[in-house]
Formats: C-alpha cells, structure tokens, sequence
C-alpha cells in the first residue's frame, strides 16, 4: 500500500517494493532539473533503480477504482460528474 505523509512541513513517499522512505520536504522543486543534469552528465538512473516506480505503477494499473469512500480530500468532489 501507498503512504503518503502530507503536512506543511513534512511530505515523504514510501516504496511498497522494498519499503524505503524518499524525502520530498526540501529540494522537491528541482528534482526535475537536478535529474535531468544528472542523465546528461551520464549518471542517471540505471534499471535496477526504477524498480520501485515500475512496480508502483503496476500496482496501481491494476487496482480497481473505488470511489470517494474513507478518508479523501475534499475538492475531489468537484471531479465528480
């Protein structure tokens, strides 16, 4: 299962695949472009480290859709038809 810790201080995601936790508190707003430098500098990811996304990619391709039940967030009504 996905966790999410949001707060205004705090947002972190942990890997369902291998269970480490990636920090999103600080820095977040670059990540795109400190990836992207890394890649061209020939230090991007390898396979091995995708394993995480892919396999958390596939658990939601194919998970059913529920709804909003339990605890969601509140302008998620307006996506409502």
């Amino acid at each position: 299962m996905l966790l999410f810790l949001l707060s205004s201080l705090y947002f972190s995601f942990v890997c369902p695949y291998n269970g480490e936790e990636f920090d999103f508190t600080n820095g977040f707003t670059d990540l795109h472009t400190l990836s992207y430098e890394r890649i061209l500098a020939g230090r991007g990811f390898a396979v091995e480290d995708t394993a995480c996304a892919v396999h958390t990619l596939d658990m939601l391709r194919k998970s059913a859709a529920v709804g909003l039940t339990g605890d969601y967030h509140p302008l998620l009504r307006n996506l409502q038809g």
